[in-house]
C-alpha cells in the first residue's frame, strides 16, 4: 500500500503532457520560459501617460530524455501526431507550478549516430500561463506546418540500425581504397575519380590472358572478391548488370 502510495505522489509531480484522449510523461532534463512585461505610452497635450505593465508569458521549451531509446521515439510519433493534428494540449507540471493550456511549436531531435539516445526539445507556445487563465488566440504559420516535415525525425529504430551499418561498411570501403589494399590472384589499381581497375590474369597452356576491369567498389563487392573464388565469373556478372565494365583484354606468351 505504500508503494502504491509513493507511486502516485511520483506521477503527482511528473510532468504531463495530454490531449483529450492521450496523456504522456516527459522526462525533462532542463527547462525555459521567458517572462517580460510593457507598458505602452499614452501622449497628450501636455502630459504623458503610461498604461499599467503588462505581464507576458508566451513560450516555453522543455528538453526530454526518455527512459529508453524506444520510448524516445515513441514520445516522438505522439508529438508529431499532436503537431499535424493542431491539438490544444495541457501541459501539467505540479513541481514548477505550471497548468497551462499550450500548442506545439517545435520539437526537435538532432540525427546523430554516433549517440546512442538524443534529446528532444520541445517548444510550446502558452495559450494560457501564469499570468492569464483564459486562451489566447494563436494561429499556425506557413513556417510552423512545414515544421512538420522537416524537424521532427521519422526514422525507426531499425531505420537507426540500417544507416548505422551502412555508415560502417562505407567506412571498409574508403579504408581499403586508402591504403591501397589487394584482393587474392588479381592487381588492383586506383583511379583518381574513386573508382579501381581489377587486373584477372588466366593461365593456358602457352599463353596467358589479363582482364581488365573498372568499377566504383562497394562493400557486397568488396567482400566477395575478398574471398577470391570464381573472380572472374564475378567480374563478368557484375559487367552484364552494368556495375563494372571490361575496359581491355591483352594477350601474352607463358614464359
Amino acid at each position: 500500500m505504500g508503494s502504491l502510495g509513493t507511486d502516485w505522489l511520483v506521477l503527482d509531480m511528473a510532468c504531463i503532457l495530454s490531449s483529450s484522449k492521450v496523456w504522456l510523461e516527459l522526462l525533462v532534463r532542463s527547462w525555459n520560459t521567458t517572462l517580460q512585461s510593457s507598458a505602452s505610452p499614452i501622449y497628450a497635450q501636455n502630459h504623458t501617460w503610461f498604461e499599467a505593465w503588462k505581464p507576458a508569458q508566451d513560450g516555453l521549451s522543455v528538453v526530454i530524455r526518455q527512459s529508453s531509446v524506444k520510448a524516445q521515439y515513441y514520445a516522438l510519433m505522439c508529438l508529431q501526431r499532436w503537431m499535424q493534428g493542431n491539438e490544444i494540449l495541457h501541459l501539467n507540471w505540479p513541481e514548477r507550478n505550471i497548468d497551462y493550456d499550450v500548442v506545439i511549436t517545435s520539437a526537435t531531435l538532432q540525427k546523430d549516430y554516433d549517440t546512442i539516445m538524443q534529446d528532444v526539445t520541445v517548444q510550446f507556445f502558452c495559450l494560457t500561463n501564469a499570468f492569464q487563465d483564459t486562451r489566447t488566440s494563436f494561429s499556425y504559420s506557413s513556417t510552423a506546418l512545414d515544421m512538420y516535415l522537416t524537424d521532427l525525425i521519422d526514422v525507426d529504430i531499425d531505420g537507426v540500425s540500417a544507416a548505422e551499418k551502412a555508415k560502417q561498411e562505407q567506412s571498409e570501403v574508403n579504408s581499403f581504397i586508402a591504403n591501397r589494399k589487394q584482393f587474392k590472384n588479381t592487381i588492383v589499381t586506383f583511379n583518381k575519380d574513386g573508382s579501381i581497375n581489377i587486373d584477372v590474369k588466366v593461365k593456358m597452356s602457352y599463353y596467358a590472358t589479363t582482364y581488365r576491369y573498372r568499377l566504383f567498389l562497394t562493400y557486397d563487392m568488396m567482400k566477395h572478391l575478398e574471398k577470391g573464388d570464381n573472380t572472374k565469373t564475378y567480374l563478368d556478372s557484375l559487367v552484364a548488370n552494368g556495375q563494372a565494365s571490361l575496359t581491355s583484354v591483352r594477350h601474352s606468351k607463358v614464359e
